[in-house]
């Protein structure tokens, strides 16, 4: 917390006009998971609710001070995520589905990694977007500084349906740096074909290796909080012929 007396409210929302269906507002000074929480709260599948958090009443600092994230789970997959104070969430059409969503709020700055999936043919042509492929983002702290990524539960993730998967990486303060490193887990019948990587629209230089079924790259330069790193993989299919 920037201060010992802020608090943060949770609330959800449904129907139409929208109203509050349900409250909770943190308490004390302790970092990490809060206790207060909203739910299990029943809600009907394939319908959309609305998830936000305020400063409640008696904090010092605005919410903008704070860097805010939010993660929506269903069975082990990240379904949303986002860095805005409000969000609408979209509930799985799968039956006894459970959807569990968090705000992160950190009072330091971050950067933004995004890595995505390209799948063209052998020609180099027809590049699509392509989901389902796990990708993994982790960072180093520079001497003096620190660095944590987000989301935290799990630093791999499934490419969504437009092919990208993002993370947050949290400084510990404005003047802090660290390197990042992104990975893709290959799959069979594909073969690495290229990696771009750009920090704030500006190509870097990176270096790479091959570990097991991973393939890293190490994006050689310095992020800074409110940097933007941009990674494309691109793959193509591979055909076998036997004798």
């Amino acid at each position: 917390r920037l201060n010992v007396a802020d608090q943060f409210r949770l609330a959800m929302s449904a129907g139409s006009p929208l109203a509050e269906s349900s409250v909770a507002t943190t308490s004390g000074t302790a970092a990490g998971v809060q206790a207060a929480r909203i739910g299990p709260t029943p809600v009907q599948i394939n319908t959309s609710v609305t998830i936000s958090e305020t400063m409640a009443a008696g904090s010092v600092s605005p919410l903008a001070s704070y860097t805010s994230v939010y993660e929506c789970w269903a069975d082990g997959v990240r379904i949303f995520t986002g860095t805005d104070k409000s969000a609408v969430i979209t509930i799985p059409n799968r039956l006894s589905v459970g959807v569990a969503c968090t705000f992160t709020n950190s009072p330091a700055p971050f950067a933004t990694v995004r890595v995505s999936k390209v799948v063209e043919d052998w020609s180099g042509g027809n590049r699509t977007p392509t989901p389902g492929w796990t990708m993994t983002t982790t960072a180093v702290a520079n001497t003096g500084s620190t660095v944590s990524i987000l989301p935290s539960r799990n630093p791999s993730q499934q490419t969504g349906g437009d092919g990208s998967a993002t993370w947050q990486v949290l400084f510990g303060a404005a003047s802090q740096r660290g390197r990042v490193t992104v990975a893709e887990t290959s799959q069979p019948g594909y073969r690495y074909q290229s990696l771009v990587c750009t920090v704030n629209g500006a190509a870097a230089a990176t270096s790479i290796t091959t570990v097991g079924t991973q393939v890293r790259r190490a994006v050689n330069v310095d992020v800074a909080p409110g940097a933007v790193v941009d990674c494309v993989y691109t793959n193509r299919p591979v055909a076998t012929l036997t004798l």
